[in-house]
């Protein structure tokens, strides 16, 4: 008994011992690095950066809303959506917009997830909830799949979106993205991710809304983000409640504004097949 209980403890302080994963080691200190490769690996240049990208907006959800119908709003994200954080300020924004309104959290985050996990728990952790609303959060976290294998991580997201489509075609979805703090540089340059890239020519394809949570540069003066506000977004890959808590660049109302007047659209074809 002594023996088993001495290898289990020895057992213990081998998985303690072990090193950090220097995939995760690489995406929350050499981000700059990893983005260039995956830039280069996907072929999918970077993107203008916008605050808000309105596109066919929510129509269908606003329509229920403005009717008082009991509906549900998901978040499919990862950990910065699985904490209280953003979520929760627009969550309550629709509830003191819409008193009336009938108004259900989803909450089918996952921390530590991207796409390509995403898509194969769609099925039970979304898809069957039936919401009303999602929205997806996974470009941060795709960052290094985007890198190692785009083609995947793009027929993922996209497997997302038809999914909930096919199940419940009424279905309003926005795209939101989310910054690590070695990504200012490139943010205050102007331009988006290769992740939040890729994400984007989906949405584009498909006329989805969507939303950055975080401040962009615009024309010759740009309004930058300082290098000292990058630690109290995200510092190191990590995030606290406090952090993920801070407003972003645009208030909810500014967020979903034009997003309640949009016709809603005929859906697109499939990008892959």
């Amino acid at each position: 008994m002594r023996s088993l209980l001495s290898l289990l403890m020895i057992s213990c302080l081998a998985v303690r011992a072990q090193p950090a994963s220097t995939e995760r080691i690489g995406i929350e200190n050499d981000y700059a690095k990893i983005n260039a490769e995956a830039e280069k690996a996907s072929s999918i240049p970077l993107m203008p950066a916008a605050e808000i990208g309105q596109r066919d907006g929510m129509p269908n959800l606003f329509a229920k809303l403005d009717k008082d119908e009991h509906i549900t709003i998901a978040y499919y994200g990862a950990s910065i959506t699985a904490g209280p954080g953003w979520r929760i300020h627009t969550l309550d924004w629709f509830r003191k917009t819409w008193p009336k309104a009938k108004i259900s959290e989803h909450n089918a985050s996952l921390g530590g997830s991207g796409s390509l996990v995403g898509v194969f728990r769609a099925d039970d952790d979304l898809v069957a909830q039936e919401p009303d609303a999602v929205f997806i959060e996974f470009s941060l976290n795709d960052v290094a799949d985007v890198r190692d294998r785009p083609a995947e991580v793009a027929g993922a997201l996209e497997g997302i979106i038809r999914k909930l489509w096919m199940s419940k075609p009424d279905t309003d979805i926005c795209l939101v993205y989310t910054l690590h703090s070695s990504a200012v540089d490139l943010l205050n340059q102007g331009k988006f991710s290769a992740s939040v890239s890729l994400h984007e020519s989906i949405a584009e394809h498909y006329r989805i809304p969507c939303q950055p949570r975080f401040p962009i540069s615009h024309g010759k003066k740009p309004r930058r983000l300082p290098q000292k506000v990058a630690p109290r977004l995200a510092a190191n890959g990590k995030h606290s409640p406090l952090r993920t808590a801070l407003p972003a660049a645009v208030s909810p109302s500014a967020f979903i504004r034009g997003f309640h007047t949009c016709i809603a659209p005929a859906r697109p074809v499939p990008l892959s097949r």
